[in-house]
């Protein structure tokens, strides 16, 4: 059974992808996976977890597997691999790292938000901070 981890927006609970989903709205196994995906490095995080919304759902079982594994390293050697630094020794993972770099080399769905309004402009003399 795969999950179905890419639904558009939530009318129910069955229909939150999980990170938006309540924890006792989860199942075990997505749980699992969405809490394995959160790193100490936050470009992991978002990298992991691009994945695990876009692509993991409808990857055959032998992929899933690797994930399992690839979610089972460190994160400096994940980092070094996802960045392209070195290859994983483990052949069988080399496809699905090339897919979360593809990943992360293409666009994000839906709308790119604008900049923030502020961020990175020094602040105005004459004005006191909010």
């Amino acid at each position: 059974m795969a999950m179905d981890l890419t639904a558009g927006p939530a009318t129910g609970p069955a229909e939150r992808r999980p990170e938006e989903q309540r924890p006792e709205e989860q199942r075990p196994e997505e749980k699992r996976l969405v809490w394995r995906c959160r790193r100490g490095m936050r470009e992991l995080d978002v990298l992991l977890g691009r994945y695990l919304v876009q692509e993991y759902p409808t990857q055959p079982a032998p992929e899933r597997a690797a994930f399992a594994r690839l979610l089972e390293e460190e994160d400096p050697t994940l980092h070094r691999w996802l960045v392209g630094r070195v290859e994983p020794e483990d052949a069988g993972l080399r496809p699905l790292i090339a897919r979360i770099r593809a990943l992360a080399a293409a666009p994000p769905p839906g709308p790119v938000p604008g900049p923030v309004p502020g961020l990175g402009q020094a602040p105005d003399p004459g004005t006191s901070p909010p």
